[in-house]
């Protein structure tokens, strides 16, 4: 569930900006499940993603790897990318910060930019 609005206004601009963000249980979770989209369009397994860490020297435990597609935790920075590479996926498109996984019929976060009319 989207949560969180927060309204920015510059002073130098008359424009608000709303963003709703995305919890971290939900983010991760949108993480996982983009993660698991990906590990099956590749056949790949995720004792195979393990693997293919361990090889780029980015070991990782196994349980680790379940707990991201479950969502229960997510990869260090480092982890993201080396996933990203090992899949051949550009990580934004991984790991989306602000919601994303569009492509998989997940929600993304709303961004409104109006005018004041002060």
């Amino acid at each position: 569930m989207l949560t969180g609005l927060t309204v920015n206004t510059c002073q130098a601009y008359p424009v608000r900006m709303a963003v709703q963000t995305i919890d971290p249980k939900q983010r991760r979770r949108i993480w996982g499940d983009t993660l698991r989209a990906y590990l099956d369009t590749k056949d790949m397994t995720p004792r195979e993603l393990r693997d293919e860490l361990a090889r780029l020297g980015a070991s990782v435990a196994q349980q680790s790897v379940y707990d991201w597609l479950r969502g229960k935790t997510s990869p260090t920075p480092e982890h993201q990318y080396a996933v990203s590479v090992v899949l051949g996926v550009d990580h934004d498109k991984l790991f989306p910060i602000h919601g994303g996984g569009r492509a998989f019929g997940l929600p993304d976060v709303s961004i409104i930019i109006t005018k004041d009319a002060a």
